[in-house]
């Protein structure tokens, strides 16, 4: 009986390598801003589920990346705490940095930023298949 449980916790991953995949877009992807994580640990039907309700794949993931990349050059993402339980890790996180170019309607290059957020991540087989986020973009310092 031990050994079938030793199996099925295999197959799921631990949470510790649970909690460490879901970092990877923290560390690899905005922090060493390095896209190709994206393809490494995301599934090729991944789902990102946001807050204005869109639903985005793996492609649109690189998008996204290198928007954020190239709105500040000096961002630093870091996850302030995580929980996990079987498949599904909690990420509240935290993002700083300075504007790199003017955002039309909004700020400034030079001004800096604070975002907030909690991210849901499902994780199977080693891969991310799946993202709910919820984002504060209120903090301006």
């Amino acid at each position: 009986m031990a050994r079938s449980s030793a199996s099925a916790r295999s197959a799921l991953g631990s949470t510790a390598d649970n909690k460490r995949i879901a970092r990877i877009w923290f560390d690899r992807v905005m922090n060493q801003r390095d896209p190709s994580a994206i393809d490494e640990y995301y599934a090729e039907d991944y789902v990102h589920r946001g807050p204005d309700g869109h639903e985005l794949g793996r492609d649109e993931a690189h998008i996204v990346a290198n928007r954020l990349n190239t709105i500040s050059t000096d961002r630093h993402a870091e996850p302030i705490q995580q929980v996990a339980e079987g498949e599904v890790v909690t990420t509240r996180w935290e993002s700083r940095g300075t504007y790199a170019i003017d955002i039309e309607g909004g700020p400034s290059a030079g001004d800096p930023f604070h975002i907030q957020g909690i991210v849901l991540t499902r994780v199977v087989d080693g891969l991310i298949v799946e993202d709910w986020e919820i984002i504060d973009y209120g903090s301006k310092s």
